[in-house]
């Protein structure tokens, strides 16, 4: 069960409680055996909008898998030896809702790490809507990623819906994904403009996280300068709401 806040200056993050120990500084995760300490740079204020806070290490050691339900860290223990660094220092950071950066080289479980936590959160209400969007310059990469989310998704008996939308989609396709939105949708930048200034704008007003992958590829590009505008306008589109980017 969750702890209950003491005084002000404690914050939950999901499944611990998170106890400030020095003003701004130091902090403990309160939760499961273990006490962790974590070395937050940012206000507490700033924790609680849930924007630009920096995990900036761990001066302990903390299970990674206790963000997740019971039956993904069955499902986990049962298919992988371990959490990859990327994946170990990853998932505390999103499972608290900030916006996070993962840099890491290839095959050291970057998809994973940047989509279990979502499909554990989701997995309880298929159906409920288009949530979680995946952005990559590299439209081969994207079947590659749909390819990679069965397998999690077979594992945990999910039944979430992921769809694949591409200047190669059939028009047959995109209209079905307007009858009935997949919960995960996999793109491209040029994609996510044209869904913006069309019809298809409406699938995205309940997406709630954003996973934008192989961001170097077009970072100081006209190209990232219009994926950026594009994430703003999709910011707008939802609301209040912060999404959260990863």
């Amino acid at each position: 069960a969750l702890l209950q806040p003491q005084r002000p200056g404690e914050r939950r993050l999901h499944r611990h409680l998170l106890v400030e120990d020095e003003a701004h500084e130091q902090r403990k995760w309160v939760g499961g055996d273990q006490a962790t300490r974590l070395v937050v740079v940012c206000e507490i204020e700033v924790i609680r909008r849930g924007h630009r806070v920096i995990l900036r290490g761990y001066a302990g050691r903390m299970d990674p898998l206790t963000v997740f339900s019971e039956a993904t860290r069955e499902w986990f223990n049962r298919t992988f030896d371990g959490p990859t660094p990327a994946q170990q220092q990853g998932w505390p950071v999103i499972a608290s809702g900030v916006n996070t950066l993962i840099q890491a080289p290839t095959g050291s479980g970057k998809t994973l790490a940047a989509f279990l936590y979502a499909i554990d959160r989701l997995t309880p209400t298929p159906g409920a809507g288009l949530r979680v969007l995946y952005v990559s310059p590299l439209k081969a990469l994207n079947y590659d990623v749909e390819r990679n989310l069965r397998g999690p998704l077979a594992g945990l008996q999910s039944q979430l819906r992921v769809a694949v939308r591409t200047g190669d989609t059939p028009q047959k396709e995109r209209a079905a994904m307007l009858r009935s939105a997949p919960d995960i949708l996999i793109t491209t930048p040029e994609s996510l403009f044209l869904m913006l200034t069309s019809r298809a704008r409406e699938l995205l007003r309940t997406v709630d996280t954003v996973i934008v992958d192989e961001v170097h590829a077009v970072a100081g590009t006209k190209r990232g300068a219009h994926l950026a505008l594009s994430l703003e306008r999709l910011q707008r589109l939802v609301g209040d709401r912060p999404l959260q980017r990863i």
